[in-house]
């Protein structure tokens, strides 16, 4: 972005007329030194096409690299959006598994033990009950890596803000 600002800065300088000063001291073994002084000027006459056509593509680079970077930062905040907005739900589902499902599961397998121990009820019921916990169990930990995951996400752009 810096580059397409200078040549853009410089392209319009172009327009303009260019001084030049030179002094050179030369020895000389068979004369005596020699001390030249020169000036010039190169005076842009005529321009033409030459420079307006280098100042418009310096331009034209210039604001496609802004563009650029634009699309870049909206592609980031998207990004960041969507990762911030799963960390929530990814949360909030978390907290029903551990405030609901799991105590849930858990009394079903102390009511399926109970029944079982009163005979009331066959093994396979207390069996299911203790499968049916552990996917719950199983459900809550992907869910849990998938919001770690997210919150790691949230992070990296913070750090990236940071630098």
């Amino acid at each position: 972005m810096r580059i397409a600002t200078t040549q853009a800065q410089l392209a319009g300088l172009g327009t303009r007329p260019d001084w030049r000063v030179e002094l050179r001291y030369d020895h000389r073994l068979e004369f005596p030194d020699l001390v030249t002084l020169m000036v010039g000027v190169d005076l842009p006459l005529l321009p033409g096409n030459r420079q307006d056509r280098s100042s418009s593509a310096a331009r034209a680079r210039l604001t496609a690299g802004e563009a650029e970077l634009d699309d870049h930062l909206r592609e980031a905040t998207a990004t960041l959006t969507r990762a911030y907005r799963q960390w929530q739900a990814g949360t909030d589902r978390l907290r029903r598994y551990e405030d609901s499902l799991l105590p849930q599961s858990h009394a079903q397998v102390q009511s399926a033990l109970a029944a079982y121990r009163s005979a009331k009820t066959p093994l396979t019921a207390v069996l299911d009950a203790r499968r049916g916990l552990l996917d719950v169990e199983l459900m809550r930990l992907d869910l849990a890596v998938d919001v770690a995951r997210d919150r790691l996400q949230i992070q990296y752009f913070e750090a990236e803000d940071g630098q």
